[in-house]
């Protein structure tokens, strides 16, 4: 894995240990449903991580996906908003003759697209792709930077900065 943050729209940033989590958990729900496919989209649309079962969806476009995906949450918002039944971590659910699709909530920044077969009971994958998506939500909470992504030289400046600022109210002036 690539040991940098990943900058995202809106000033987040996910941190190496957060990328770990949220790869880590995508492996564990394709695993355990098992899912074609995973994939965590900021809600505006860029891709943050992506997860493919071996025969499964590895061609499949995962940028033009996660703004398939936001814009697809966004409508269902505001599909629930404006029916007035919106309430927070909502799942929605696209049931096909061969593969089921589920989109659920990550926070208020992200969601996740998860995909089974037919054969996978809705309700057991409804209840892991929730729990992932619980999971995934505390993974993407901001966090303080580790100390190896803050600068010396951007404290000290901010420290000389801030002492100069100080220093022009707290000086008497020279009146010679």
């Amino acid at each position: 894995m690539d040991e940098k943050a990943l900058n995202l729209r809106g000033n987040l940033i996910l941190y190496p240990t957060q990328l770990q989590t949220i790869d880590q958990l995508l492996d564990h729900i394709i695993e355990k449903l098992p899912a074609r496919l995973a994939l965590l989209t900021q809600t505006s649309g860029q891709m943050v991580a992506f997860r493919a079962a071996s025969g499964g969806a590895q061609n499949v476009d995962s940028h033009a996906l996660g703004a398939l995906i936001a814009g697809d949450l966004a409508a269902s918002r505001e599909i629930a908003r404006v029916t007035g039944t919106y309430e927070e971590c909502q799942l929605v659910l696209r049931q096909g003759q061969q593969v089921h699709t589920l989109i659920a909530e990550v926070g208020n920044e992200f969601a996740l697209l998860v995909q089974v077969n037919s054969q996978t009971p809705l309700g057991w994958a409804r209840m892991v792709t929730l729990d992932i998506a619980r999971q995934l939500a505390q993974a993407v909470q901001p966090i303080t930077p580790p100390a190896s992504e803050w600068s010396d030289t951007d404290q000290d400046l901010s420290h000389l900065i801030g002492d100069s600022l100080d220093s022009i109210w707290t000086e008497e002036p020279d009146v010679r």
